[in-house]
C-alpha cells in the first residue's frame, strides 16, 4: 500500500492521506511477464485463447458462434459445450507441467 497525500488536507491526520493498494497491479504485472515468457517458448496449443497476443479469450466463443450456423447450413449437426476453467491451474500436475516447461526451454 502506498499513501498519497491529499492536496489541501491536513497530513497530520488519517483523512489527509489516500491509501492506494498496488498488490493487484504487481500480480497483473507478474502474470503478464509469465504469459509473455510462455508465449515466446511457443508451448501454447493452436486453439489456446486468452493470455496470448492477438488471441483474446472472447474470440473463442465468437468463433464457435460463427461456425455453428455454417455447419448447420451445410447439413451438419452442431453442438457447443462451454466450460468455466478459471481454476484449471489449481489442478495441474506440478511435475508434468515443470517437465513440459523445461522441454520448451523455460526455466
Amino acid at each position: 500500500m502506498v499513501m498519497i497525500p491529499k492536496p489541501g488536507k491536513d497530513h497530520g491526520s488519517v483523512k489527509g492521506w489516500r491509501p492506494i493498494v498496488l498488490a493487484q497491479t504487481a500480480g497483473k504485472l507478474a502474470d503478464k511477464v509469465i504469459a509473455d515468457t510462455l508465449q515466446q517458448a511457443d508451448i501454447f496449443h493452436n486453439l489456446q485463447y486468452g493470455s496470448r497476443k492477438q488471441r483474446p479469450a472472447m474470440d473463442a466463443p465468437m468463433l464457435s458462434i460463427s461456425q455453428a450456423p455454417r455447419a448447420t447450413k451445410s447439413g451438419l449437426q452442431a453442438a457447443m459445450l462451454g466450460k468455466d476453467v478459471v481454476s484449471a491451474f489449481n489442478h495441474l500436475r506440478k511435475e508434468g507441467t515443470l517437465e513440459s516447461l523445461s522441454e520448451a526451454g523455460v526455466s
